[in-house]
């Protein structure tokens, strides 16, 4: 990566184009006992192989900020992620934020307090990468278009949290939907396994044996195998039965009339398509199963095909 790096600022600069911040923000950070440390290791580095008179206090102060839009927010130690002591959003709106979000996605910090560190560094590094360019709030259009549909529950809610909250206006976020969308990377990667893991669906499948048992084999190639599945093959599903196995949700490739309060059931086509496949992963994914009955109160039977 830094080989990288030396050749795009080397070529950027014998091409005559120099970095110009706000005299403002690079009096600040020149401040930082961070900023000096990294000031004296990327001089080190780049001795070799740019002149240092053509490394100014500019230049540095942009590859100090620049390097937080390479941050992979994962978990693991999250103190490596950004110098909090060191930043200005202001601890009311910062916690006023991240308490609504938890409370949005029925997180505690108590169990969630990877998550916790994680959203406080993405926000406080989105602030100080926001004082260079707003563009670098932008996503692709791709990947904006791909996790809108892939996490539509999540999504909605960032937006909701990012338009609602005074940081909207501190960190002066100019696109809206592509931060909701960051946001809900974040979000859904950490809730992936959690929110799996504590599901139970049933599948009440109805056919010819032989097409039953390659349903199976389709089932276990999408989706994961942390989920907890049940088969059942040719037989009569009742409210007795789904209530004593605890089952979340109830997957049937028959269409059934009645509706049973406060079970989510789907029905898949006899051959179902990556999209239903999709859409029925990324409500697994989406949806808590403390909430996932009455996110769906309204709409009990949820066909995924028309």
């Amino acid at each position: 990566m830094a080989r990288y790096i030396v050749i795009i600022v080397e070529q950027r600069m014998h091409s005559g184009h120099f970095v110009q911040l706000p005299p403002e923000l690079v009096e600040k950070q020149m401040k930082k006992d961070s900023y000096r440390r990294f000031k004296k290791i990327y001089i080190a580095e780049f001795s070799n192989a740019l002149q240092l008179s053509a490394l100014s206090e500019d230049e540095i102060v942009f590859a100090f900020l620049i390097r937080l839009d390479t941050i992979v927010y994962r978990h693991i130690d999250t103190t490596q992620f950004v110098m909090m002591h060191e930043e200005e959003i202001p601890e009311n709106i910062l916690l006023s934020f991240l308490d609504a979000f938890f409370v949005k996605f029925n997180l505690t910090l108590q169990q969630d307090t990877e998550l916790f560190g994680l959203t406080k560094a993405f926000l406080t590094n989105s602030y100080l990468l926001n004082q260079v360019s707003p563009l670098l709030q932008k996503n692709s259009f791709e990947l904006n278009h791909k996790i809108k549909n892939l996490h539509p529950s999540t999504y909605t809610k960032c937006l909701e949290l990012v338009v609602h909250s005074k940081l909207e206006s501190f960190i002066q976020i100019k696109f809206p939907e592509d931060f909701a969308v960051s946001l809900t990377l974040i979000v859904s990667a950490y809730t992936h396994n959690k929110n799996l893991s504590q599901k139970k669906v049933l599948f009440s499948l109805s056919g010819e044996t032989t097409y039953l048992n390659y349903f199976i084999m389709i089932c276990n190639c999408f989706l994961p195998r942390n989920l907890e599945i049940i088969f059942s093959f040719n037989e009569q599903i009742t409210v007795d039965y789904l209530l004593a196995n605890k089952i979340d949700v109830w997957v049937h490739n028959y269409y059934i009339e009645e509706q049973l309060p406060g079970i989510l059931s789907y029905q898949l086509s006899s051959f179902p398509t990556n999209t239903e496949w999709s859409t029925l992963l990324s409500e697994l994914i989406d949806i808590t199963p403390e909430i996932l009955h009455d996110f769906f109160d309204s709409n009990v039977n949820l066909q995924l095909y028309k």
